[in-house]
């Protein structure tokens, strides 16, 4: 799994590449969240959806509106002339220096996070002593990431690391849940040792639903994984799967086993994503056993239980994450401002597109649209409108224009198949869960997909 020494180096190393990139060029974006600084350290908050002194306006969800809140009471001991709304464009050294060091400093988020996954005992990384140490590596040294955060300038490894943190919960308790399913009765302990397990199992199912839905309220953007991660913790927390009398009374589970049948089409998590040899010696495959040791097969089966829907756990997750909107939300509603808000968050009027940033079918559409324009609009004023830098409302010249609706429909009529299967045949992770079904509906939605080492790089194209 790797030295503490050797993350500790890699951390070293990448924070030195940040700090040497503080000169370096940077896009529009530097000015957007310098304006967006300035409007929530010095408007009250039913402005801060309304203002329109630049036209970089504030359109990230309420949670990052107070992450910019927040950094506005640092910011000001740099350089306080750059929280005044009224200066646009402005670019001293210092706040230059600040808007640096605030991406360097938040990206703590996203190294812990690789960290702990990277580290975490059970998963398959602990049997393969480079898997750890090369998916930190990845994660934290993506250079798309290091481009678009450092040079470019956005926060995407901050939200990464969230992101992160969230499935670290849901895939450790995961794992716990597969210990929980299959106890040890030969144990004097399995029973204190079950209700423990349970505890976890409750506890990191709830961190990491709310670690997501915190997500969802610093960029709403990442809602392309929501469905993924909502089936999964619907199949893996709410719904329970008990073991057959006829297997509990065997602690190795045969692969023809009736526990292993109902396991693997019902229970919590798919034996391939906890190693036997991380499993207490009682509780692992009897493929690990001497073939005296396993269970015979002349033993009388009964039939896979069917799993049991536990309302209370869909309730208690479902609390948490409605628990999160509203803390989220409710100062704007109490200062009426949700439908502002609501507007800045999902501003139909622009269209489907803009600029060709959709890196999925849409993008092609758009070209479609643009060459069709250049060949049967020859000599006539209209033409395509989606390469305009910005903001602004965007419409097709020749082919039909596709309206939100159709593009929802569009979007989760091209995930259903991953989330059938997801939720049929439950996969082993929750990473790979959501970045099959980004894949899959991104070639219907403008949204990007950022999941797992794999992705780090690919979050580094959502941008404001």
């Amino acid at each position: 799994m790797g030295s503490v020494t050797f993350y500790i180096q890699i951390c070293l190393i990448i924070t030195s590449i940040k700090l040497m990139l503080i000169p370096a060029y940077r896009s529009t974006d530097f000015e957007v969240h310098r304006n967006w600084l300035a409007i929530t350290h010095s408007l009250p908050i039913r402005e801060w959806y309304q203002d329109e002194r630049s036209i970089w306006t504030l359109d990230y969800p309420p949670l990052f509106a107070w992450f910019e809140w927040a950094l506005s009471h640092i910011a000001k001991y740099f350089d306080p002339d750059m929280l005044v709304p009224t200066n646009l464009e402005y670019a001293s050294s210092n706040t230059i220096l600040f808007q640096r060091l605030s991406v360097i400093t938040s990206d703590l988020v996203l190294l812990s996070a690789a960290y702990a996954l990277s580290r975490r005992p059970g998963s398959p990384q602990s049997n393969a002593p480079l898997r750890g140490p090369t998916l930190f590596f990845l994660v934290t040294c993506a250079a798309g990431l290091l481009i678009v955060d450092h040079i470019h300038f956005q926060y995407n490894g901050f939200l990464l690391g969230v992101l992160l943190w969230s499935i670290f919960f849901l895939e450790r308790g995961a794992s716990n849940a597969w210990l929980d399913s299959n106890p040890n009765p030969e144990s004097q302990e399995s029973s204190s040792r079950g209700i423990e397990i349970r505890n976890r199992v409750v506890r990191d199912f709830l961190l990491g639903s709310v670690a997501f839905a915190v997500l969802l309220n610093l960029k709403h953007l990442f809602v392309f994984a929501g469905p993924a991660f909502f089936v999964f913790i619907l199949r893996r927390f709410c719904f329970l799967a008990k073991p057959s009398l006829a297997t509990a009374s065997s602690s190795p589970i045969d692969g023809n086993s009736p526990l292993s049948s109902s396991f693997h089409s019902s229970s919590f998590h798919s034996s391939s994503s906890l190693p036997s040899s991380s499993l207490p010696s009682s509780s692992r495959p009897s493929s690990s056993l001497p073939s005296s040791s396993r269970p015979s097969s002349s033993r009388p089966s009964s039939s896979p239980p069917s799993p049991s829907f536990s309302f209370a756990r869909f309730a208690g997750v479902g609390g948490a994450v409605v628990a999160v909107f509203v803390l989220s939300l409710a100062p704007f509603g109490l200062e009426g401002q949700l439908p502002a808000l609501l507007a800045r968050l999902f501003p139909f009027g622009r269209g489907l597109c803009h600029a060709y940033w959709a890196a999925n079918g849409w993008a092609i559409y758009s070209a479609a649209d643009k060459v069709a324009a250049a060949t049967l609009l020859r000599g006539r004023r209209q033409r395509a409108s989606m390469t305009g830098g910005v903001v602004g409302v965007q419409t097709f010249a020749v082919l039909p224009n596709v309206s939100a609706p159709i593009s929802l429909l569009l979007s989760i009529l091209a995930m259903l198949p991953c989330l059938l299967s997801l939720f049929l045949s439950p996969v082993s992770s929750v990473a790979t869960s959501s970045s099959s079904s980004s894949s899959i509906s991104a070639s219907s939605s403008s949204s990007s997909s950022s999941t797992s080492s794999s992705s780090s790089s690919s979050a580094s194209s959502s941008s404001s």
